[in-house]
């Protein structure tokens, strides 16, 4: 998730390195073309579906390009003669496509919007192919991609992908429907750590240069694919602080002093969640990292959530009441993700409700049932009030709307995303009962788990749960803008029995 800042708590809830290079896929550059490539904002079809990603980076948090190899497995469901996939900002050294072990060599299209297309001469067969990227990328200092930072004395690399910047960092089918397990690389200048969402599996080192292995992931989309490299410090909770998962803190040097609040509420805030779920946590490990140029706010990528540092550091022992019920909220925010949004996710951005609006109510919940002294419960309501009032106005949108181009993903990211939903999803569990709600939430999360769902599946899981419409009554509150006005009147009469007459209208405002 990317954190979306419009309360003081509603809102918290916005040259490649020396050394050993990375494995090149075949002989000779891409060759481009002069026809122009496809629009990276144009939603791919599934013609081409990945289902294994290779990934091999080497980077230099002091230098300001890397270098990177990516081996894509996908299935080709007719023959084509044209893969659609992403690529921003990157030079492509070669461009292959494997098929029953040949190497067919790809003329390269470049669109705007980091659209890729890969031309073949002969048509490549319906079946398993293997696409082959040997690449380099920039390493810039905006913090989206992959970027780098300089802190103190040390640079360090941290990524943001969500939505459209995993293309940035490799070529990619950049959209969250297509959830496959990622295999990853790292080459850091010796000394240096480096981090990704699957556990450490082995490293080595040679030439000046720490090569990293990891595990390979559970199926991921590429948004929630992250990096973290460099002098990092390293924070370690008890073994059995989440049953069966490794929790850390990490932090820039010099910094993990102030993990001691994070590692301390992370279990209490992470049992909670599970024990709502009724399932434990659903990856390998949990690294939560403290970023020092981090303009998300939060990003609850698997097995290494970044957070703004501000949020996730601090002395538990002076920070004041606010500053805790915020750090909590946007921790159990991201923890809320590990369910909603990392095992299950949305199969379009137009559901991107199903993520936020799920993690806000789901972390709002969770601190007033951990942490009771610091009243979320009353935040929660001051938040509804807020986002009613926002949504009052002419020009506000509905929760869900149509996405047709990259724009539309941005702007999703709001606080009728967030807040709306959120009180939207309050309404409906205050409607069918609690204990009915959960169980609904329950049996879509085990039904969807490491795959992709929609808002017709969510709603049908409520439905067979509670016995109640829930998807004809959320729907008016989903996809159309606005706060309803209800209007009684009573009309007496001696005569007759008394009147009551309700009318419902959308509530604007005077002026």
């Amino acid at each position: 998730m990317r954190l979306v800042y419009l309360l003081p708590l509603a809102g918290v809830v916005a040259v490649a390195c020396g050394g050993k290079p990375a494995p090149t896929g075949g002989e000779g550059p891409a060759q481009p073309a002069a026809a122009a490539g496809p629009d990276g904002n144009e939603r791919l079809d599934r013609s081409i579906v990945p289902t294994r990603y290779v990934l091999d980076l080497t980077v230099d948090p002091a230098q300001p390009t890397f270098k990177g190899a990516v081996a894509i497995t996908a299935t080709v469901e007719a023959p084509t003669r044209t893969v659609r996939l992403h690529a921003e900002g990157l030079e492509l050294a070669t461009a292959q496509a494997e098929v029953a072990g040949e190497r067919r060599p790809a003329e390269v299209r470049m669109g705007p919007n980091g659209g890729l297309a890969l031309d073949f001469a002969q048509p490549l067969p319906a079946g398993e192919v293997v696409l082959h990227f040997d690449y380099a990328g920039k390493l810039g200092e905006v913090p989206h991609g992959l970027y780098r930072v300089e802190d103190g004395d040390a640079w360090y690399a941290f990524t943001q992908f969500e939505a459209l910047h995993a293309r940035e960092a490799f070529p990619c089918f950049d959209q969250p429907e297509f959830k496959t397990p990622f295999v990853t690389t790292l080459r850091v200048p010796e000394g240096q750590l480096a981090f990704t969402n699957g556990p450490e599996a082995g490293r080595s080192a040679d030439g000046g240069v720490t090569t990293f292995t990891f595990a390979e992931t559970k199926p991921l989309p590429t948004y929630l694919v992250a990096f973290a490299m460099g002098p990092l410090e390293v924070m370690p909770a008890p073994a059995d602080a989440i049953p069966g998962t490794p929790l850390r803190i990490l932090a820039t040097r010099g910094k993990g002093k102030l993990a001691g609040y994070a590692l301390e509420r992370t279990p209490l805030l992470h049992a909670a969640l599970s024990a709502y779920f009724d399932l434990p946590h659903p990856f390998a490990k949990l690294d939560q990292v403290a970023v020092p140029n981090f303009s998300a706010g939060a990003m609850e990528n698997v097995g290494l959530v970044t957070y703004r540092e501000t949020l996730l550091l601090l002395d538990g022992a002076t920070a004041p009441a606010q500053r805790k019920m915020w750090s909590q909220a946007v921790v159990a925010h991201e923890l809320a993700h590990m369910w909603f949004g990392n095992l299950v996710t949305p199969t379009w951005w137009n559901d991107l409700w199903l993520n936020e609006a799920f993690a806000t109510w789901m972390g709002g919940r969770t601190v007033a049932e951990v942490d009771p002294g610091l009243e979320m419960d009353l935040e929660q309501v001051w938040g509804a009030q807020f986002i009613m009032l926002a949504d009052s106005k002419k020009d506000t949108r509905a929760i869900r709307q149509p996405i047709r181009h990259g724009g539309d993903i941005n702007n999703a990211f709001d606080g009728i995303t967030y807040g709306k939903g959120a009180a939207v999803l309050r309404m409906l569990e205050a409607w069918v009962g609690a204990e009915a709600f959960r169980d609904g939430v329950r049996a879509y999360v085990r039904a969807h788990a490491h795959g992709n769902a929609t808002t017709a599946d969510l709603m049908n899981a409520l439905e067979k749960a509670t016995g109640k419409p829930v998807g004809a009554v959320a729907a008016g509150f989903l996809d159309q803008p606005g706060v309803p006005l209800v209007q009684m009147t009573l009309t007496c009469d001696a005569r007759e029995p008394a009147t009551l007459t309700m009318k419902q209208t959308r509530y604007l405002p005077v002026g």
